[in-house]
């Protein structure tokens, strides 16, 4: 069986990590963290799985199932895919087996359960009945109670020995017993218990006749408690506040009812007054626009014009104070060219040439002022007309600039009047608006917040009550209160038959309910008895006379019975029976003794038994652990192993069969035990275990064996000396895959792997 393949998929850091071809000596070589543990725990996974991996130690390091298969070839030449653990059904091997065997994880190459796992080895391979004869003693110790060297438990030989003193005591107990005479003494004991016994009786059904009318008086309330509460509680929404609450609110409805309607009204008045006024306002309005219209022409024409005009007018009237003289001036000014012309033609002088150019030049001037006064008198007229006609468009024409200023005066009162009266009725409009918003914003609304308040704490008390008027609100609190007046009247008795300190009538209700409970068992007692405090007394006397009696009797007793009292305990006390064993009279007293006699031969029967049984055993399981040993030795295969892989250091191994160790024979003739070896040495040892057990159990067929790094504690040349012993049992046909980071164990198969028989893969099954 060989294992050709595998794959996996997904587990952990690895995905997609296969390898196919497999040789017989495979190393799997690759840096530490490259995935060659998780890759051999993911095989692990998927060859063995539930139960089995419980035999590998520290397998969930990932913890999830791998994903993928391993592809294994049968000794037939069937070709397997082994998944989820399937490993199991295809060869006939455990897992513990091919844990200490075929499988070396975590560079251990010990075997875990050792003694354990030598005795199955035995069984499977020589037919060894080690397993079951050890079964079968543990079985036997059980039965006899016994420990492990045979002796009796302590709680059972405790149980032997208190067994015995208590068999003589009681033995001495039965001796002074029959010194005194105490069978009359318990005769007219019994007698008189007896008749103490029929007073209390008769006791007791007086007592259950008290309990039954007890039971049938607070029953009956409770019943009726019970439903008058049922019904209050149909009622429970029924109260005087919310009667009080319905009355106000319908009462106040009305009330704000009434006065919505006025204020309705007095909206609706309101609104007419409005709009009268906005009427008028409009019409002032439109005036004023008319106004202000011609205002602006006024302002923004004529006003300008007449401002102008009165400029022109200022400096004409200037010019007409001046007008005179320049007139006088222009006549002497003719007068005095003419003569001083006349002076020229006939008496020419520089002065007549003088004074005919100061004639000229002043003729000129007054001339030039006079034109300039006429022109502007013209301008004068030209502008008054202009103001004249914007006024008379206007219509504030006039004759003069008096009159059309008297007329744009007069207008300007008008436009303040009219200013003044549209502001008025302005004012009254938004009076009377903000009268109507208030009504109708806030006096309204308020009210009928107000009414849909009240409407709620109605529609609210009628929605939990369910009643529609207040009429039938008033009837159902009326029998609300009936109801309550009969509550406290049935509570007010159950109070008096069954005192409690409770408040809450639901706390008093279960504990009531509980008391009556409790007295149920009473209803069908005493049917024929009516109970009676007269008739209790009397017999209450004659059993207090009977037990005083009794009492005398039972002092002179007291002192065995106490004896047998401690007898009863004792005796429960050490034999543990289910059934209670008692003690009260002689005849029990000699039944007590008869059961510690016969417990105490039982036990010394079955354990001469048992002795007896187990010697037998103990002959066929020393004749099967000699057995056992034949598979070490000094002409064994593991020895063999051992002596080739040590080089001949070490020549034999055996087990020794007493205490199941492992010990080797030094080549001086010297014995050591396993854990006092070297830890490269140990390892060389193991190594030499599992591949001897490994060809004895498959019994001439070939396997696998999967290894991570066992010889890393080895030195170089024990470590070439173990890679050759691999590779020799390699080519007898076994399948060796090894897992390795260390570079020493790469050199020491560089000669196999450069002549073939060793396939070098390199790992990296995790990405980087």
């Amino acid at each position: 069986m060989k294992i050709e393949g595998f794959k996996i998929s997904k587990y952990g850091p690895l995905h997609d990590y296969a390898k196919a071809g497999l040789q017989n000596f495979t190393l799997f070589f690759g840096e530490n963290e490259d995935g060659k543990s998780l890759t051999i725990d993911a095989l692990t996974k998927l060859m063995f799985g539930g139960r089995e991996l419980k035999e590998f130690e520290a397998i969930n390091r990932v913890d999830e199932k791998p994903e993928g298969h391993v592809s294994v070839r049968d000794s037939k030449g069937k070709l397997l895919r082994i998944t989820n653990g399937s490993f199991r059904k295809n060869c006939d091997l455990t897992s513990s087996e091919c844990r200490n065997i075929f499988l070396i994880r975590n560079s251990d190459l010990s075997i875990a359960s050792e003694n354990k796992f030598y005795d199955s080895i035995g069984s499977r391979l020589m037919g060894l009945r080690t397993g079951e004869i050890l079964s079968i003693e543990t079985k036997l110790k059980e039965l006899g109670d016994l420990t492990p060297s045979c002796n009796f438990k302590n709680e059972t030989k405790n149980k032997i020995d208190s067994s015995k003193i208590l068999v003589e005591e009681i033995g001495e107990l039965q001796s002074r017993i029959e010194a005194e005479d105490i069978d009359e003494l318990e005769a007219k004991s019994i007698e008189l218990t007896n008749s103490s016994d029929e007073l209390k009786h008769r006791n007791d059904l007086f007592a259950d006749a008290s309990k039954r009318e007890t039971y049938e008086r607070g029953q009956d309330a409770l019943t009726i408690l019970e439903q008058n509460l049922g019904s209050l509680g149909d009622l429970e929404v029924f109260n005087e506040e919310d009667q009080q609450i319905w009355r106000d609110a319908q009462r106040d409805r009305e009330e704000r009812v009434k006065h919505k309607e006025e204020r309705e009204s007095t909206l609706a008045m309101r609104k007419k007054e409005f709009e009268q006024k906005n009427a008028d306002y409009n019409e002032i309005k439109q005036k004023l626009e008319a106004h202000s219209s011609i205002g602006q022409k006024i302002n923004e024409v004529i006003r300008p014009k007449i401002s102008d005009y009165q400029t022109k007018r200022s400096v004409v009237i200037e010019q007409d104070g001046k007008r005179k003289f320049f007139t006088g001036l222009s006549a002497f000014s003719a007068v005095l060219v003419l003569v001083a012309t006349l002076g020229v033609i006939f008496s020419p002088s520089l002065v007549i040439y003088f004074l005919v150019a100061l004639g000229v030049l002043l003729l000129v001037v007054s001339l030039a002022t006079t034109l300039k006064y006429v022109s502007n008198k013209a301008q004068l007229a030209k502008t008054f007309d202009s103001v004249k006609l914007s006024a008379a468009e206007s219509s504030l024409g006039g004759n003069n600039i008096e009159e059309i200023l008297s007329n744009i005066q007069k207008f300007d009162s008008e436009h303040r009047l009219l200013v003044t009266q549209h502001d008025d009725i302005s004012l009254q409009k938004q009076i009377i608006n903000n009268k109507v918003n208030q009504l109708r914003n806030e006096d309204l609304p308020t009210l009928e917040k107000e009414i849909s308040r009240f409407d709620r704490q109605i529609e609210e008390i009628i929605q939990k009550s369910k009643v529609t008027s207040i009429d039938d609100y008033t009837s159902s609190l009326n029998k609300k209160r009936e109801l309550e007046k009969t509550v406290d009247e049935q509570t007010t008795k159950l109070d008096l038959i069954f005192e409690t300190d409770l408040e809450e009538m639901e706390q008093k209700l279960a504990f009531w309910g509980q008391e009556i409970k409790k007295l149920e068992g009473f209803k069908d007692k005493a049917l024929s008895i009516k109970y009676s405090t007269e008739e209790k007394g009397k017999i209450e006397k004659k059993l207090e006379a009977v037990n005083a009696e009794l009492e005398e009797i039972t002092v002179k007793l007291d002192g065995f019975t106490e004896d047998f009292k401690e007898v009863e305990r004792r005796a429960n006390e050490t034999l543990k029976l289910e059934d209670y064993i008692k003690c009260e009279t002689c005849s029990e007293l000699k039944a007590v003794k008869k059961v510690l006699s016969d417990f105490i031969d039982y036990q010394e029967n079955i354990k001469v038994d048992v002795l007896a049984a187990m010697e037998i055993f103990d002959e066929i399981q020393t004749e099967d652990k000699n057995k056992v040993t034949t598979l070490f030795g000094e002409d064994s295969v593991v020895s063999d192993l051992f002596k080739e892989i040590t080089g001949g250091f070490y020549k034999s191994v055996r087990l020794d069969s007493e205490g199941q160790k492992i010990q080797v024979e030094r080549n001086d003739g010297e014995f050591f035990g396993a854990e006092q070896l070297s830890a490269g040495t140990y390892d060389q040892l193991y190594l030499s275990i599992r591949l001897s057990l490994g060809q004895k159990l498959l019994k001439g067929e070939k396997a696998f064996f999967i290894m991570d790094d066992p010889f890393i504690k080895s030195d170089k040349k024990r470590l070439e000396r173990q890679m050759h012993i691999l590779s020799k049992i390699s080519q007898n046909g076994w399948q060796i895959l090894y897992f390795s980071a260390k570079d020493e164990v790469k050199d020491a198969l560089k000669d196999y792997i450069e002549n073939g028989s060793v396939n070098l893969l390199e790992t990296n099954a995790v990405a980087k």
